[in-house]
């Protein structure tokens, strides 16, 4: 039976330190076969991409923008009230 139990607090962790957006995907087709499939990934800076993943290789970005991690900005995310 235990008697003495002893509660020790740790540093409060933050998850948004680092400053780089939150990232939600879902995958919107896969071969389980070959393994691969297509991703399509939403972020909290109302941004979004396209990525093809495949086991063998690097994941491939689908989208065209002006930046090279393929995010595209859209006014039709809204982001939720607080």
């Amino acid at each position: 039976m235990v008697t003495d139990y002893q509660i020790v607090l740790e540093e409060k962790i933050d998850l948004l330190k680092n400053k780089t957006s939150q990232v939600f995907g879902t995958i919107l087709q896969y071969n389980p076969d070959t393994q691969d499939g297509l991703m399509f990934q939403v972020n909290n800076n109302k941004k979004y991409r396209f990525i093809y993943f495949n086991n063998n290789e690097k994941n491939k970005i689908l989208s065209i923008s002006n930046n090279e991690e393929g995010w595209i900005k859209t006014k039709n995310f809204k982001k939720n009230a607080k």
